[in-house]
């Protein structure tokens, strides 16, 4: 009787050491929350609207992942933590095509995490100090994007005071006496980088009935000029803003000098379209 006892007892006691090893007990995390992404600017930076869509977070110097705001996401850290954002952005206006952009410089903090518990933070980004500004263009007064291109004198970028993020916008508008538009800056910049060290890129803030192409005029050393359209925005009825990468272009025409351009057409099936532009940056690192 009591060696079966014992033999009931020990069969009792692994299985219960089984379980324990095949199930064993998890770890309760703590949680960090993006309450918002922020853009902190100085003066001659230009608008502190954003676009930024996700932040490369980094605890205790592990990378954690890319989370949006307003979502929850675990980390097996808890105590006093060191954190590290990165700014993440839709490049081109793609949203599959995520990165870094680096513009903008990285924020760190100390928070303290709590097992279970969610600690909500809100980033706030600057430009790096490296950052060149070329022009930006806010449509306050007289803008830079005068350069007729299309046979269409009716069709330019005008300025309106109705609806800008701070104030005064850029305002095109299409109709079917005046379909086509195509403009040009008024000034032709020679300061972008061409080598493999610094980026460029055109931050633009828009809103749009159609889509509508950006892209820049080359002129060589001979005066001659090349037009590149190699990015376009498709419609958007909000605010929206786009950071167009320029980067290999630059690289692979390498012209002496360049002017920033906008082209679009009427849609058949539209009477008439409206494009608002605002907060227009050309701005690229300098190290």
């Amino acid at each position: 009787m009591n060696k079966l006892y014992y033999f009931l007892l020990l069969i009792a006691s692994l299985s219960v050491y089984s379980c324990d090893v095949i199930n064993p007990e998890e770890d309760i995390p703590a949680y960090i929350e993006f309450e918002d992404f922020e853009l902190m600017v100085n003066g001659g930076q230009g608008s502190t609207f954003e676009k930024i869509t996700e932040g490369w977070i980094y605890v205790n110097g592990d990378l954690i992942g890319a989370f949006s705001d307003n979502k929850p996401f675990p980390v097996l850290h808890e105590g006093t933590a060191e954190i590290i954002v990165d700014p993440g952005i839709h490049t081109n206006g793609i949203s599959v095509r995520t990165q870094i952009y680096p513009l903008y410089n990285r924020f760190t903090a100390q928070v303290e995490l709590v097992k279970g518990q969610i600690t909500k933070i809100t980033p706030k980004f600057s430009y790096i100090d490296e950052a060149v500004f070329i022009f930006i263009e806010d449509f306050s007064d007289t803008h830079i994007f005068s350069v007729d291109r299309d046979n269409y004198p009716e069709t330019f970028i005008d300025s309106t005071n109705i609806g800008g993020i701070d104030g005064t916008a850029g305002v095109i508008k299409l109709d079917a006496n005046n379909p086509v538009i195509e403009v040009a800056s008024s000034f032709s910049f020679s300061e972008l980088p061409n080598d493999n060290i610094n980026t460029s890129f055109l931050e633009i803030t828009y809103k749009t009935d159609i889509p509508f192409n950006i892209g820049l005029i080359s002129t060589d050393s001979y005066g001659l000029k090349q037009a590149y359209y190699s990015h376009g925005l498709n419609t958007k009825q909000e605010w929206n803003k786009a950071y167009l990468d320029l980067t290999e272009l630059l690289a692979s025409v390498d012209a002496p000098t360049y002017q920033v351009s906008f082209r679009t057409s009427l849609p058949s099936d539209l009477e008439e379209a409206f494009i608002y532009l605002d907060d227009i940056k050309l701005v690229h690192s300098n190290y």
